[in-house]
């Protein structure tokens, strides 16, 4: 149900793209421009989320192409967002794609978003591969890390454009 309304609503707000267009430039319009945009981010993380409980098939996936496909795609200077890769070859491993790259993104633009460096490594022993994200931003309290992996809860719900509190429900899912 949360995908069909997500959905639906795409098609008023292109309109109200659409006529926004026509009226003169001013602080206004720049301002129902941002409303627009948060909408729009708003309904892709419903329908994200909505699209996390269809199954998705596990598939052979090089993780370190998948990892440095979403780094490229957050077009962030090198010396802001960089990736770390172990010396030794990292083989391809069962997982799901879609919901793996989702929880990638998710994670790199909190990163991106909430501090000025990030690294992003993959490390690989002999039981598993880890992809860490470490950055310089202020961090998630510890008597808030558990309650913000559940839907529609965020940080700080005050701030405007701080997402809808489904990034990291999204990421956890797909880590399980």
């Amino acid at each position: 149900m949360l995908a069909g309304v997500s959905h639906d609503l795409r098609t008023p707000l292109t309109r109200m793209k659409l006529q926004l267009e026509y009226l003169p430039q001013g602080p206004d319009k720049d301002g129902m421009k941002k409303d627009i945009l948060d909408m729009e981010a708003m309904i892709e993380g419903y329908i994200n989320f909505a699209s996390n409980a269809v199954a998705e098939e596990t598939q052979p996936v090089d993780i370190q192409a998948l990892v440095m496909d979403s780094i490229t795609s957050h077009d962030q200077a090198e010396d802001r967002l960089k990736l770390i890769v172990p010396d030794q070859k990292i083989p391809m491993i069962p997982m799901r794609p879609r919901g793996v790259r989702r929880a990638v993104d998710n994670l790199i633009g909190n990163a991106v978003r909430h501090s000025s460096l990030c690294e992003v490594s993959l490390e690989l022993d002999t039981e598993q591969i880890q992809i860490i994200i470490d950055d310089n931003g202020p961090g998630i309290p510890k008597d808030q890390r558990i309650s913000v992996l559940r839907p529609f809860v965020g940080l700080n719900p005050d701030v405007t454009g701080d997402g809808t509190g489904l990034g990291l429900s999204i990421a956890n899912d797909a880590a399980l």
